[in-house]
């Protein structure tokens, strides 16, 4: 195990990495954290919508059909619109991460 990690030092001590690198690192951090700060808000609205349906609205009169068919709806567009901005931020992150790996220099 501790030939590996000698590997990993001598190999980390050839690396120079360039200022390019520290900006693509702190926006790659920055993406980061809005990406899970909103799965968080996501995964918090999606368990108050569940509650709400499932233990609020138990009764099965018409005006409670209607109320969960809408919520439905509204999961179904909010769910389809935090994943097409879950994309854009993961296809961002790709190519920072690729920005990286180029600004990343082998020492002389």
């Amino acid at each position: 195990m501790s030939a590996v990690g000698n590997k990993i030092r001598s190999a980390l001590r050839n690396v120079t990495i360039t200022p390019e690198c520290d900006s693509m690192s702190s926006s790659l951090q920055f993406s980061a954290m809005i990406s899970l700060g909103l799965t968080l808000i996501f995964a918090i609205a999606c368990a108050g919508l569940y509650v709400y349906v499932h233990l609020i609205l138990k009764e099965d009169t018409t005006d409670n059909k209607d109320k969960k068919n809408n919520l439905m709806v509204y999961a179904f567009w909010g769910s389809t619109a935090y994943i097409a901005f879950n994309t854009l931020i993961s296809i961002w992150l790709y190519m920072t991460a690729n920005g990286l790996t180029e600004c990343i220099k082998p020492s002389a």
